[in-house]
């Protein structure tokens, strides 16, 4: 499964917020792909807000490529799940997706 955080490539962006997902994702986390999209890692990952900016930063220049989260699904539960970041080129940007397993 997959989530794409924003990263924080320029200040008019919000980092962290989740731009797309797919449907393994939307699955097991519980939300509609909607209210993901309305969503920042942050409201899933359950480091406080501030380290998980470190964490997106470490990617995004990607000095780690290989975390380990502990995430929070609709229900209320807590999962430890193994994240995996790249990047992706589209044609606006390129962002780093994180590979939740």
């Amino acid at each position: 499964m997959w989530i794409i955080p924003q990263s924080s490539f320029s200040s008019s962006r919000i980092p962290g917020r989740i731009v797309e997902a797919n449907d393994a994702a939307v699955k097991y986390y519980g939300w509609s792909h909607e209210q993901i999209r309305q969503m920042k890692i942050q409201d899933i990952n359950t480091l406080p807000p501030e380290d998980v900016r470190k964490e997106i930063e470490m990617a995004r220049t990607k000095e780690r490529t290989h975390f380990e989260f502990r995430h929070r699904r609709a229900d209320g539960s807590i999962r430890d799940v193994e994240v995996f970041s790249g990047t992706i080129d589209t044609k606006r940007e390129k962002t780093p997706p994180f590979h939740c397993s």
